[in-house]
């Protein structure tokens, strides 16, 4: 490739990045005059991630709450075992689950 290519294929991309933000642009109007927030709020994973913590640590079944959140079974296993390896550490780093120390001994 030469270097006049590469500056064609380099204005090129750019018009075509310039023609998809016109479209999203118009596109989050669109959305924005139909009464609905185009950016919807992102889930609490933290919070989430607590409360799937909480309900194992009391003895559901790995199975029922990955059905609850649908999630699989993996995933929910990973979010438990790697707060209980913050809370083994006891977490100084990991302020957001500070509040969980006090389900470590359940």
């Amino acid at each position: 490739m030469t270097v006049q290519e590469a500056f064609n294929k380099l204005a090129s991309a750019r018009k075509r990045s310039k023609k998809t933000r016109t479209e999203i642009i118009s596109l989050r109007q669109f959305i924005i005059d139909a009464g609905v927030n185009p950016d919807p709020e992102k889930e609490n994973l933290v919070k989430r991630n607590k409360e799937i913590y909480k309900k194992w640590k009391k003895g559901r079944p790995v199975s029922e709450i990955a059905e609850e959140y649908n999630r699989s079974t993996s995933t929910i296993g990973v979010i438990c075992r790697r707060i209980d390896y913050i809370l083994e550490r006891k977490g100084a780093r990991f302020k957001e689950y500070k509040d969980l120390l006090r389900y470590y001994n359940m």
